[in-house]
Parts: C-alpha cells; structure tokens; sequence
C-alpha cells in the first residue's frame, strides 16, 4: 500500500489505485476538522442571537467584542477550509494525472492537513471561550466541538508539530521526520 502495488492497482485502470497510500489516507484523518468548527459556530450564532447579558440583560449580539469573535473564527474556519481544500484538489489531480508525488508536494500537503486542523481548533477554542459558562456543559455544541477538534488533533496523523518539522526539514535540504510523509 505504501508504494501503491496492492491487488486493486492490478485490475483497475484508474490512477488512485497506485497512489501510496500515505498521499491519501492523511487527508481523511483531518478531513473532518473544518466542519466540526464550522458546527460550533453554528451553534454559538444561534446562541448568541437571542442570549442577554447576565448584569445588563443587552442582546450580546450588539456587543462588540462578539462581533469581533465571530469575525475572527469564521476567518480561521474559511481559511483553514481553504488550505486544505487547495491541497487535497492538488494532490488528487496529480494523481490522477499520473503524476507522482514529490516530497516537497507531500511535506507541504502535511503541513497544510495539520495547519488546517489546529486553526479549526483554535476557532473552537475561540467560539469556547466567547460563550463563558454555557460552553461547559456536554450538551453545549461548542464544547463538543471543541472536545472533538481536540482528540481529532490528538491523533498522529492530524496534529501539527510533526508535519511541521517535517516540511521545514524538507524545504531546508533534509530528510522528512514525519512518516506520513
């Protein structure tokens, strides 16, 4: 699988089938991430529409500072939507191409998975952080999507450190650390 000689590879013609498999499978590990956030944002617009104030009892949908969380998440959410999409349509269409994977495609490809799924969670960090005392309780979307980004960013193949190292190993001459790679 790693070099893409698998039984499939042998009977069908497309070239997905002999791609290595670590060019893919990082790519549905972190998939996920962008729409976690995206649903705790969701769910504090909604909140934050109708809740008050608890010492003026003002919408806190004309406070400023809401204004400013949510401008600043939803920005993180689209941008890291953005990179990963840009990455994953790069890497299918060399694949499909038939073109194969350089390392400096690959280190840049992991480091863009990894960067995506830390921004999305720092947006739920964000978004968590905004809704003060409600966000604690387990059925609060915010904090299930912020419990969820944080075991997703839990796993080796979608935290950031480590394709981190590896893309600045790789653009500076070296060898990548990172396995997934």
């Amino acid at each position: 699988m790693i070099q893409g000689k698998t039984p499939g590879s042998q009977i069908h013609d497309s070239p997905l089938y002999k791609a290595s498999v670590w060019g893919i499978i990082p790519f549905t590990i972190s998939s996920p991430a962008n729409g976690m956030a995206r649903g705790g944002l969701d769910a504090f617009l909604e909140d934050m529409k109708v809740r008050e104030g608890s010492y003026d009892h003002s919408p806190l949908a004309n406070k400023p500072g809401m204004h400013l969380v949510v401008a600043e998440a939803s920005a993180m959410i689209d941008s890291a939507d953005l990179l990963y999409r840009r990455s994953f349509r790069e890497t299918i269409d060399k694949i499909m191409a038939g073109e194969p994977l350089s390392l400096e495609h690959r280190a840049r490809s992991r480091r863009d998975q990894g960067w995506s799924v830390m921004q999305a969670k720092l947006a739920a960090e964000k978004l968590f952080s905004a809704s003060a005392g409600r966000a604690i309780y387990e059925g609060n979307h915010v904090q299930r999507a912020c419990a969820d980004l944080h075991a997703l960013q839990g796993h080796i193949v979608a935290g950031w450190e480590m394709p981190a190292y590896s893309y600045g190993q790789v653009m500076l001459g070296g060898q990548p650390s990172d396995a997934f790679t």
